[in-house]
């Protein structure tokens, strides 16, 4: 019993990240200068590919951590472990487990809390939701805002739900992967790593990067569908009447 759920804990940790890297992932190189369209002053920030590297490698360290705790826990490792985190100031409040695999052993934090599963299941869709836009757009898909001489009006997939779909997507992960890691059941939380120097730091690095990158991103909205309403004029037009929404479809 002990075993499935630490192995359930991990495939939804895997499941967000991966969601997470999908989402911070740029899938073409950055368009022509000539391609690139007009936007908000936040966008010398947004198309800076250099946050969201980081964010990645801040996501994936909170992954092995979490998956580390976990495995250390249920194994009975933690001197190995803590011989690794005490030089970065970590200090692991586990009590050794004599059976690890005895079922309900008051030492094993594994529970799964519903703030930890809807974060696992919004980070997920989330990258889902990302994938489903980069392969909508294809080759039109680029990180920073531009409009192609090829570029064509897609109105289909998740673009038949919602204007901006792929902001969506970047909502959905950057606060699924929040709640996850900070859930009651979460081993970050369990074990006081996120009150360590390091864990402070890489959460402050973390929140500041997501933040002004979501925000950024949001400004760019208007933009975009003025560009969009510019060039492709009464198609544009048709389909946002069609699709009203910008975000969430039925909401926003």
């Amino acid at each position: 019993m002990i075993a499935l759920l630490a192995l359930t804990k991990i495939s939804c940790i895997l499941l967000a990240t991966i969601g997470l890297h999908i989402t911070a992932t740029p899938p073409h190189p950055p368009p022509a200068k000539s391609d690139q369209a007009p936007s908000t002053s936040w966008e010398v920030i947004v198309k800076y590919r250099g946050g969201p590297v980081m964010v990645k490698f801040i996501c994936w360290l909170a992954a092995f951590a979490e998956i580390s705790l976990i495995v250390t826990q249920v194994f009975g490792y933690q001197s190995l472990l803590t011989s690794v985190l005490d030089p970065l100031g970590i200090q692991l409040r586990v009590k050794p487990v004599e059976q690890p695999f005895e079922s309900g052993s008051s030492s094993l934090n594994l529970y799964l809390s519903p703030m930890f599963l809807l974060g696992a299941c919004l980070a997920a869709i989330g990258g889902y939701i990302r994938h489903c836009c980069y392969q909508a757009l294809g080759c039109m898909f680029t990180f920073e805002m531009a409009i192609m001489k090829e570029h064509k009006l897609v109105t289909t997939g998740p673009y038949a739900w919602a204007r901006h779909p792929a902001y969506t997507g970047v909502l959905c992960t950057v606060s699924g992967i929040v709640m996850l890691h900070c859930a009651s059941g979460s081993s970050l939380i369990e074990y006081k790593v996120l009150e360590s120097a390091l864990g402070k730091g890489l959460s402050i690095i973390y929140l500041v990067l997501t933040s002004i990158i979501t925000i950024g991103l949001l400004k760019r909205i208007p933009k975009e569908d003025e560009a969009l309403a510019k060039r492709f004029g009464q198609e544009w037009k048709v389909w946002s009447q069609r699709v009203p929404f910008k975000l969430f479809w039925g909401i926003y």
